[in-house]
Order: C-alpha cells, then structure tokens, then sequence
C-alpha cells in the first residue's frame, strides 16, 4: 500500500474501527479481501484470518485493529479491494470517514471501480481524530 494511503487510513484508524467494530462488518469485509495470490499482497490470506478472528482478542474493536495492522502492510491493490469492499458491503459510512480528510478532487467514489494495477493518488496529511 502506498505510504498516503496507509497514512490515510492511520490517520482515521478510530473512526474506522468504531464504525466497523459498531455496525458488525469486519467478517463481511474480511470475506471480500480474501486474497487469491499465493502471498497475499492483494489480500487477506488464511492466515491473516485466523490470526484476526483467534488469539486472545475477543472483544471486536482489538480484531477490527488487527485487521487494519493486517492490512496496511499489503500491496495498493489491497488498499483499492479494501474501498471495493466497503461498497460491496454496503458500509459506505467508511468511505465518509475516509473522505472527511480528503480535498474535494481527491474523494473516494462510492461507485465500484476496477482494481488497477498501481495507483498514486496523492492523499492529503489532515486527520480524521
């Protein structure tokens, strides 16, 4: 994942993990990332999985911090299957948090696109706290 979009994603990590925590998804979203390559740069492997939903954590705000720990350490690929995922899902409340901190030319579409190979879109440096 490029570094503006890891960035982005810190920088609202809270937002996002009470609403995810909150509303129920992160088994949906985790069921849209499941990754198809051998590593996992795309997405979220077997492993990832059961490292998210097992371990000590049981409470769902620590698997949802996992998950984005998880996540972030991905290919930008992963970044743009994370923005389909919320639209598939129907969270579309995630792409407002995320988009609270970006400049108007910079929003996220909440319409599915096609995953591109690499992206660069640049993200702005405010936070979303």
């Amino acid at each position: 994942m490029n570094q503006e979009h890891r960035d982005l994603i810190i920088k609202c990590r809270a937002r996002l993990v009470t609403s995810i925590a909150k509303s129920r998804s992160l088994d949906v979203l985790i069921d849209h990332l499941r990754s198809s390559d051998q590593n996992g740069d795309d997405g979220i492997t077997e492993g990832n999985i059961l490292r998210i939903r097992g371990g000590d954590h049981t409470d769902s705000a620590a698997k949802v911090n996992i998950f984005f720990d998880i996540l972030t350490e991905k290919s930008e690929i992963a970044f743009h299957r994370f923005i389909n995922a919320i639209i598939d899902s129907g969270e579309t409340g995630l792409i407002d948090i995320l988009n609270s901190k970006l400049p108007s030319d910079q929003k996220i579409s909440k319409q599915r696109t096609a995953v591109p190979a690499t992206a660069s879109a640049s993200i702005s440096s405010s936070t979303c706290d």
